[in-house]
């Protein structure tokens, strides 16, 4: 497990006694005052980090798992989070275990992860650019090739790469993960009748899909669908 981060530029009084409270292994105390700070919700992945150590020294594993995940929401190059949400993960009982993606949504999600919005953005534009500067330069008759197909494959790869921009931009904003904060929290088949199929463990990461009043349907590890009250999940 690894250790508390410290942020060593923070000047708050706050932050300095929750560290301190945290290297004095009081917990409790420390969770609170983190929670503090947390509640003006500010974008820091190393308070999340602390906050998922706290709880899970706590064990409290749907708190520490929530802010794990937030952490490498903020800061998707996070490995310590990363390796601590994997340990904190492997102690939830009766796991549900990932059904995996076939290799080319594997793909897809890898060009088009949050971070590389701008590298694709920027690459579009210079194609972009590129394929103008070319049609300018055929009209002026400063060169003398045809160009149209050169311009017309720039302009397709500008489309191709602002299409990655959008998606890898999509989910930096997006809010459609979860986390199931109580204890075997009851899963319905159908909204309307409420009759429990299945108990999800605490701790478990769903997919949101549809929301209906208090009611949110939502996607398990292993592909299952089903419905959840909302007050037994937080989001992400």
């Amino acid at each position: 497990m690894t250790n508390v981060a410290f942020a060593g530029n923070r000047k708050s009084n706050l932050w300095q006694e929750a560290n301190n409270l945290f290297k004095q292994n009081n917990y409790d105390q420390a969770a609170i005052l983190y929670e503090q700070i947390a509640s003006s919700k500010p974008n820091d992945a190393s308070l999340y980090f602390n906050l998922g150590n706290v709880y899970y020294k706590l064990n409290k594993i749907g708190e520490a798992v929530l802010n794990y995940q937030r952490a490498i929401r903020i800061q998707p190059s996070f490995q310590e989070a990363k390796d601590n949400l994997e340990l904190t993960m492997s102690r939830i009982p009766n796991r549900i275990p990932s059904s995996g993606d076939i290799f080319f949504i594997l793909w897809w999600k890898g060009i088009t992860k949050a971070t590389f919005s701008g590298f694709w953005a920027a690459l579009s534009l210079l194609f972009f650019l590129s394929s103008l500067g070319i049609v300018t330069m055929q009209r002026l008759g400063k060169i003398n090739f045809n160009s149209s197909k050169i311009s017309l494959t720039g302009f397709l790869f500008c489309c191709l790469f602002l299409l990655f921009a959008f998606t890898s931009a999509h989910r930096k904003s997006e809010h459609n993960t979860a986390v199931v904060m109580k204890h075997d929290a009851p899963v319905s088949l159908d909204v309307s009748n409420g009759k429990s199929i299945s108990y999800i463990p605490e701790g478990t990461t769903v997919i949101i899909e549809d929301e209906q009043k208090d009611n949110l349907q939502i996607v398990l590890p292993d592909g299952r669908k089903g419905w959840i009250n909302k007050v037994q999940v937080e989001r992400i």
